[in-house]
């Protein structure tokens, strides 16, 4: 008690040899020493507020400042909000700390602060949550989900959340899926085959180890969950590099060879789910690409045929990533899908003509369709590429 009206007795006296600055100074020092977040942001506020020249609080009535000097507040009031969302966040307040945070919208201070944290059973839920259900770092929470709670949650959430991020946020957690999923059969095979006092060549990938031990499949045997397998099949399709996609299409093959019962299908067109995405993953490392093609061609425009398939998107993505832009452009010139019904699959049109400077077939389409705002943006987009082209 005695600390406490002694430290009343200081700030009297420094308000009388400092002002209100050094008062202000003085309290933001003892209250982030003491470690009472939640008055240092008051105190931040107020310093804030006296340092722009207002009043340290504000009026009753609707405060109405000018245009600089209310972004000025604000700035400072965000500036406040990441100072004691940090300290909260690195003195274990977690819930608390991402209270703060959130207005800052720094991704980038956020998935590090979250990244520090030393995750037991009593956080790990929290972290989960805060991660990836409110998107404060989900490639970050979708590996805590799949650590914690297994690949079954992990497809789950992958399912439920996945949309609601970017292509390239989804992209990353897709491959965190597969490379989990493929060294979980990789160690279970390894297994099976030493069970059998054999061994697996130490450098052998899932394709060798098939090839060299046939027995895995003449046998028919299966080393996960295959409905696992079967719902990564599609999650796969994400994923970006060489490397996943060579994973994926060994885990296809691996697939193909369950009995007949386990070979679950996947919506169209990739109801033969691991012949399907065996053509769809050879064809994005550079195989039989026109077999793929044609194969695809023919399987979206009879599913193109049910509302909401997403075939038409699925096929322009295909010819997008393999390189066959013009077809792709060309294809969604003549898609039947409903603007208002796509679902995101594919790169839109714009997007595809910016990668091959393709502007004028484009916008002659977007004119026919009576589209202003995507001619607009459109024309933009090719002035940008025109003046960055002549300044080269």
């Amino acid at each position: 008690m005695t600390q406490t009206i002694n430290f009343f007795d200081q700030i009297s006296a420094r308000l009388s040899t400092a002002g209100v600055e050094g008062t202000l100074e003085l309290l933001e020092t003892h209250f982030r020493r003491e470690k009472e977040y939640f008055r240092l942001f008051e105190v931040l506020k107020l310093r804030c507020r006296h340092q722009l020249g207002l009043p340290l609080t504000p009026s009753r009535s609707t405060e109405t400042l000018p245009e600089r000097q209310q972004r000025e507040l604000d700035e400072g009031l965000i500036d406040a909000c990441q100072t004691v969302g940090t300290l909260l966040f690195r003195d274990g307040d977690i819930q608390h700390g991402w209270a703060y945070l959130q207005p800052v919208g720094n991704r980038k201070l956020t998935e590090s602060l979250i990244r520090e944290v030393k995750v037991n059973d009593d956080n790990v839920d929290m972290l989960i949550d805060i991660s990836l259900n409110q998107g404060a770092a989900p490639t970050y929470g979708y590996h805590l989900a799949m650590m914690h709670h297994g690949t079954c949650s992990a497809i789950t959430a992958f399912d439920v959340q996945g949309a609601n991020f970017d292509r390239e946020t989804q992209a990353a957690m897709a491959a965190q899926l597969l490379r989990h999923i493929y060294d979980e059969v990789m160690q279970n095979i390894k297994t099976h085959i030493g069970q059998n006092e054999q061994t697996a060549r130490p450098d052998a990938n899932l394709r060798d180890l098939l090839v060299e031990h046939p027995w895995l499949v003449e046998q028919q045997a299966y080393h996960l969950d295959t409905t696992h397998l079967a719902s990564l099949m599609k999650i796969a399709r994400l994923t970006t590099s060489t490397g996943d996609h060579e994973m994926a299409l060994h885990l296809a093959e691996y697939g193909g060879g369950f009995p007949d019962d386990l070979q679950y299908k996947n919506p169209a067109p990739f109801e033969d789910t691991y012949t399907d995405h065996q053509l769809f993953f050879n064809a994005l490392l550079g195989e039989n690409v026109d077999a793929a093609v044609s194969h695809f061609q023919k399987k979206c425009a009879q599913a193109s045929q049910e509302p909401g398939s997403g075939a038409d998107e699925i096929l322009i993505d295909f010819l997008y990533r393999i390189g066959r832009v013009d077809e792709a452009i060309a294809h969604a010139k003549v898609s039947s899908t409903d603007p208002s019904m796509r679902i995101g699959l594919a790169p839109d049109i714009i997007e595809m003509a910016n990668s091959t400077a393709q502007f004028e077939s484009v916008l002659d389409h977007l004119r026919h369709q009576d589209d202003l705002l995507g001619y607009s943006v459109a024309l933009l987009k090719q002035n940008e590429v025109d003046a960055s082209t002549n300044s080269g």
